[in-house]
């Protein structure tokens, strides 16, 4: 099973919410007082957040993870029922759900890429206005109070990978941005760039580069 965290300190009544997976709907948990304990807090990026922004995930949900089994982007949202004469959920939530062979490489190559140059190479070939060398390499993370990653690119990698699994409203703000036409496309690993290098790029990274223009980081 894939378990999703989720921040709902901004919905009322959260007890009559679910989340829905390509149709399928699933029950909320509450997290306890102290936050995530015990198997709850696998997620490497969960433990990685300061004590504030981990307890802001009030909630979680069990997904199978045969959803997620194919290459393919899907939508995890959390939504609140509504009557039977009213076709669509309320939703109050929702993430973008990118496939993790191609959110791998995509930043298996970042890495690879600040390894090799120096940061005025970076800045003379592909960055700018590189401030310094990502810490982070994650909008979303940085959102969330995480200084830096793991020294070891594997392990912090997979820190990244699990923060897909970490639902706010910021994750939800990024969902509504990455549907403006000049962005949208339903291909993985344009979804995966735009996402990572437009909508929630790493702070050290300015706004002049990620109007750059997709083809030019693909």
């Amino acid at each position: 099973m894939a378990v999703f965290h989720f921040d709902l300190r901004h919905v009322r009544d959260p007890q009559e919410l679910r989340v829905q997976v390509l149709g399928s709907s699933y029950e909320l948990g509450v997290h306890g007082a102290d936050g995530p304990t015990g198997a709850l807090v696998s997620n490497r990026a969960l433990a990685a957040l300061p004590d504030e922004h981990r307890l802001a995930f009030t909630h979680f949900a069990e997904v199978d993870d045969g959803h997620f089994a194919e290459e393919e982007i899907r939508w995890v949202q959390v939504v609140r029922p509504t009557p039977p004469d009213v076709h669509l959920d309320e939703c109050v939530l929702m993430a973008l759900h990118l496939p993790e062979a191609y959110l791998r490489a995509y930043y298996r190559r970042r890495f690879e890429l600040y390894a090799r140059f120096s940061v005025d190479e970076l800045r003379h070939h592909y960055r700018p206005s590189l401030r310094r060398k990502p810490r982070v390499h994650s909008g979303k993370l940085a959102a969330l109070g995480v200084e830096s990653l793991p020294e070891d690119a594997d392990e912090a990698i997979e820190v990244l990978l699990q923060a897909r699994n970490l639902v706010n409203t910021d994750e939800t703000e990024a969902a509504f941005v990455i549907h403006h036409p000049n962005l949208a496309s339903v291909q993985p690993a344009t979804k995966t760039v735009v996402m990572n290098d437009h909508v929630f790029p790493d702070p050290d990274l300015s706004e002049i580069v990620q109007k750059r223009g997709v083809a030019k980081l693909l």
